[in-house]
């Protein structure tokens, strides 16, 4: 097989830039998205490695050694677990990416799709990827534009049960709110803190419920943790109905201190 370096480059550039993303996403982490631009254009040189012909351990000590550059270029070095960490998620989205691409190929009988040297490969030309990226990125964008449709700003009201007590809030629905669990996959409502404090402890109004753990956040006014936990149940008065959700229930010590709403619901897990 001809590979094309050119071809090569600008698919590992798009490959790394999205695994670094997913990277990001996973770990609810922020990041500069100039950073984040130039550790892709570094994957993309980086795959020239892929014609390089050398033994199994010094192709995989050098891969290793690549991934640590872009990783750091891309989100700094915050520490040694969480650099292996993003290190590790950046390396498996691009082994899961060339192990579709090898599936694609046995099943298909297409010589679209191929890896080599533990990169992905499109045997395209390179204005076929440019076209084809522009009309795919041109979908995804109506279509999100269709999915997150603008809120109406009306409140709604939230119901959240826990340990035997009770409290109502006005939440504010907000597509922006993508908060999760990293662990569950599930959405994080953010509150005020003053204002669950009707099912704090008795004793201490700083002491969360049980089941309380840690989620890292990014945002445009910065990054940071705040603590969540699961209620026994939370209901909303939405339209005219009630219905039960599943969320977790997030808050910080300066979460919504400016807002005239007790909390923000992403209406998507009202639906």
């Amino acid at each position: 097989m001809v590979i094309y370096l050119d071809v090569l480059i600008i698919v590992n550039i798009y490959i790394t830039y999205f695994t670094l993303k997913a990277t990001a996403k996973l770990l609810h982490i922020g990041y500069n998205p100039k950073r984040l631009i130039l550790a892709s254009v570094l994957g993309g040189i980086f795959s020239l490695t892929a014609v390089l012909r050398a033994g199994f351990i010094p192709l995989i000590l050098l891969r290793a050694l690549l991934t640590f550059i872009i990783t750091v270029t891309a989100f700094g070095f915050p520490d040694i677990g969480g650099l292996f960490l993003r290190m590790l998620i950046n390396i498996g989205g691009s082994t899961v990416i060339c192990g579709i691409s090898i599936m694609l190929r046995e099943y298909t009988g297409s010589t679209v799709f191929n890896a080599t040297g533990g990169y992905p490969y499109l045997n395209i030309s390179v204005m076929t990827l440019i076209i084809a990226t522009t009309l795919t990125y041109t979908a995804l964008t109506i279509f999100r534009r269709i999915c997150d449709k603008p809120t109406t700003g009306e409140l709604i009201e939230l119901t959240i049960k826990k340990d035997g007590k009770t409290v109502k809030l006005s939440a504010f629905p907000d597509s922006g709110n993508n908060l999760k669990d990293f662990l569950t996959g599930c959405p994080v409502i953010v509150c005020r803190k003053e204002k669950l404090d009707g099912i704090f402890t008795a004793e201490n109004t700083e002491m969360l419920p049980s089941g309380t753990r840690i989620i890292p956040f990014s945002s445009v006014g910065g990054n940071g943790f705040i603590t969540a936990f699961r209620a026994d149940a939370v209901t909303a008065q939405y339209k005219g109905t009630e219905k039960n959700i599943n969320a977790l229930i997030g808050t910080g010590n300066n979460a919504l201190e400016n807002e005239s709403f007790d909390a923000i619901i992403n209406p998507k897990i009202l639906i």
